[in-house]
């Protein structure tokens, strides 16, 4: 039956669907937690940028950093003050630089979640379509199964029932039933 095998392509095409979906919700979720723990990550780091922002706009412009290499008395307290102060600002840089690299890593995997969550809604959508296909293919089944019923039950039933058998032909009857002056009895010989 046509109704059948489409009907098992739908009900294959959906039970697809629904794997799809179901691994699209579950890399949702891995993506949903590693966003929460970048969120978490950044809302650390955010909070020691903005205290050394905070630092930073007390101590005043950079003058203060010259001051304090003019104040040394030796060439050697220059070096270790210059030394300092590098390392100091890239200490400074580096955490401004893992913020903005957290930052980046964040959107990606939202960007990420983002087109997760389209396929989601398509792949939804799809299922929904799927269903509606399915229950389209069991109501023509119930259809058909209706007019064969009726068509059974109807005047014309009789030429609708299904065919017998032809009849076998007659079986010869067996040798020992036959007269003996039969030609074909087993114990009548022929003549010379």
């Amino acid at each position: 039956m046509d109704i059948e095998r489409d009907f098992e392509i739908v009900v294959e095409e959906y039970n697809a669907v629904n794997e799809r979906l179901s691994a699209i919700q579950h890399d949702m979720a891995t993506s949903q937690l590693i966003v929460r723990r970048i969120q978490e990550r950044m809302g650390t780091k955010q909070a020691a940028a903005v205290a050394l922002a905070v630092e930073l706009y007390k101590a005043g412009p950079a003058a203060s950093d010259v001051e304090a290499i003019l104040s040394s008395e030796s060439l050697a307290e220059i070096y270790t003050r210059v030394q300092y102060l590098r390392s100091s600002n890239h200490a400074h840089a580096a955490v401004f630089e893992r913020l903005a690299a957290d930052r980046v890593e964040l959107d990606a995997h939202l960007a990420t979640l983002e087109r997760k969550k389209a396929d989601a809604l398509a792949a939804q959508a799809q299922l929904d379509r799927l269903r509606v296909d399915v229950e389209d293919k069991i109501a023509a089944q119930r259809d058909e199964i209706r007019d064969l019923n009726a068509a059974l039950r109807g005047p014309g039933a009789a030429i609708k029932r299904p065919r017998r058998p032809k009849p076998r032909p007659p079986l010869l009857p067996r040798p020992a039933l036959l007269p003996p002056h039969h030609p074909g009895h087993p114990l009548r010989r022929p003549r010379p």
